[in-house]
């Protein structure tokens, strides 16, 4: 297993990142994830010796900015990697690098369970991804109803979709797998769990009007902007498994997520210190009345 992780590694980056030995390439790291990316570090040096690790203070929630001086060192690089406890993927900083040519991965809370879900075919991938968003780009509106009494409406019509296919044309989660979107004038009733209890939000014109059940929620979407319903995702990665950490949970295959907050880098006009997700189990998916997934399998 020892072996076949760093031969996992390798392969993801030069398939993804398309990672080669003239690349400049910058780690990022905390405290909580710096023996894992020490793992990534060691497997990026093989491939190219010009690898460098940055360590910063850890951030206190999805979406909060790096340090200044994070983002201005990022950009002396070709490759940059988030392997940091809480996520750096719809930061200004990965978003301004990624803007500028900067090839980016961001893998926080990445775990040793996660490996198995980057040993995929990417071409395979994308092409279930790219069939997903021809889809959903000729449709309107979407109903989402889960078990547990989710009961939402969105509309869809006109808004960007994104694949995350580690393809880096795009910023790239690993293990990736999702199509997702910034959805509009969401309304109706999202029960999701938080510390393992359901917790009900009561969702008005793309805001959540009434949060139920949760004071830790209620605080967590206090910031500005904090409230907006900032986009809905479908997972794809045949491989991913539900292990409790959002990374991989939200790729799943038969899942879908929605977040709350900040949706600026991919077609939304929130912005927002945070950038939470809530992944949905067993979903049914109905895009203009056809369902596209009933109970969490697929049928598009």
């Amino acid at each position: 297993m020892v072996k076949s992780k760093y031969i996992i590694i390798a392969k993801t980056l030069r398939n993804t990142l398309g990672l080669k030995s003239s690349d400049r390439v910058l780690i990022i790291t905390d405290s909580g994830m710096e023996k894992i990316a020490r793992t990534f570090e060691f497997v990026s040096k093989s491939i190219s010796k010009e690898t460098f690790f940055l360590k910063i203070k850890k951030t206190e929630r999805h979406g909060k900015e790096p340090p200044k001086k994070a983002a201005e060192i990022m950009k002396n690089f070709d490759v940059v990697m988030g392997l940091t406890t809480f996520s750096l993927t719809h930061t200004k900083a990965f978003i301004n690098a990624h803007n500028n040519g900067i090839r980016i991965a961001s893998l926080p809370g990445f775990n040793e369970k996660m490996f198995e879900a980057l040993n995929i075919d990417y071409g395979r991938l994308e092409k279930e991804c790219l069939k997903l968003k021809r889809i959903l780009e000729s449709s309107s509106g979407v109903r989402l109803t889960t078990p547990d009494g989710t009961d939402i409406s969105f509309s869809i019509k006109g808004c960007k979709i994104t694949i995350d296919s580690g393809n880096p044309k795009n910023i790239i989660n690993l293990p990736a797998g999702e199509v997702f979107l910034p959805p509009k004038k969401t309304r109706g009733r999202l029960v999701v769990g938080v510390d393992k209890k359901r917790a009900e939000i009561i969702i008005e014109k793309n805001r959540a009007k009434k949060i139920q059940k949760s004071n830790k929620l209620k605080k967590m979407l206090s910031v500005p902007g904090g409230r907006n319903v900032a986009e809905f995702g479908i997972g794809m990665n045949e491989k991913a498994k539900i292990i409790g950490n959002i990374l991989m949970d939200e790729k799943v295959l038969g899942t879908c997520h929605i977040a709350f907050g900040n949706n600026i880098g991919f077609g939304g006009s929130v912005r927002s210190s945070i950038h939470q997700d809530f992944v949905l189990f067993k979903p049914t998916v109905e895009i203009d009345g056809k369902i596209i997934m009933k109970h969490g399998v697929p049928e598009w």
